[in-house]
């Protein structure tokens, strides 16, 4: 008999994560028998928390906020994907060696395939300065070849860093940087794509917002936010207001099923996955 599959997310105040969803659904559509925990980790505990799950059995980690740059401290071998951005959100364990992937960029794709006319060579403004907003530009530049980019964050050397850490692979992409102060609406106005890759809006921060009433969106046609919590309201809004609203939960399907394929050798059908996590509405 086989060995029980053992899979966790790495991340900090991620309770409302789906991930175990997702992976109680893979199980069973796969009939192997495993399990997938959501662990909470101090900064401080991240490197030794890894170890010891790594000891204790564990064959594969997912990867969430905030630590999907940071964790690269403790990974022997990346891709040539998170040497670019500098981020990880998959851990693969061979051994005692751990193996860092991104799986994040494909799964950001996945929704907007059958958008790319609305956003091809169209700027795009995407709020954050972390792993998931480098992944979201890598893609854009990469699948939807969008070269204009207005980054917004709330840490200015942060941003700074964001931008030179792709400067070099991203030859041809512009990328403008922006504290969040002041109003929102100008840049707004003249993208096409808005991302948001903050839990701003989220689970854990529902009310809070850092873009202008969806009126003031004139030149918006999608909207994607990256979090994926029931009745998210910009999503909402930019649906009511008869623009593409996209939330998080097609691409974090889509990049679990990644990382399942990598740790296990086995691919899964998305849509199979979806349906039974979340319905049919995607």
């Amino acid at each position: 008999m086989k060995k029980p599959l053992r899979f966790a997310l790495i991340g900090q105040q991620a309770w409302y994560s789906k991930s175990p969803d997702v992976f109680k659904a893979v199980f069973d559509a796969t009939g192997l028998t495993g399990s997938f925990e959501v662990l909470d980790v101090t900064p401080r505990q991240l490197g030794q928390r890894i170890r010891q799950q790594v000891l204790d059995g564990l064959s594969g980690f997912s990867v969430t906020i905030p630590y999907k740059q940071a964790v690269i401290e403790f990974i022997d071998d990346v891709t040539p994907a998170v040497q670019v951005l500098g981020a990880a959100n998959c851990i693969g364990v061979d051994g005692s060696h751990l193996y860092g992937y991104n799986t994040d960029v494909a799964g950001f794709s996945l929704p907007l395939r059958e958008h790319r006319i609305r956003i091809k060579k169209k700027p795009a403004l995407i709020l954050g300065c972390g792993g998931a907003a480098l992944a979201a530009v890598y893609a854009l530049y990469h699948d939807f070849e969008v070269r204009e980019f207005s980054v917004v964050g709330r840490d200015a050397e942060r941003l700074a860093t964001f931008a030179r850490s792709l400067s070099g692979s991203l030859e041809r992409a512009s990328i403008a940087t922006q504290l969040v102060s002041g109003s929102m609406t100008p840049l707004v106005e003249r993208c096409s794509l808005v991302v948001n890759c903050t839990p701003v809006g989220g689970w854990n921060d529902p009310d809070s917002s850092l873009l202008p009433p969806v009126s003031r969106w004139k030149g918006v046609k999608i909207y994607y936010d990256l979090n994926y919590n029931q009745g998210n309201k910009l999503v909402a809004a930019a649906r009511s207001a008869g623009k593409v609203g996209i939330d998080g939960s097609a691409m974090l399907v889509g990049q679990a099923l990644q990382s399942f394929d990598i740790w296990t050798g086995q691919s899964v059908d998305h849509d199979t996955i979806y349906d039974r996590v979340f319905g049919t509405s995607h």
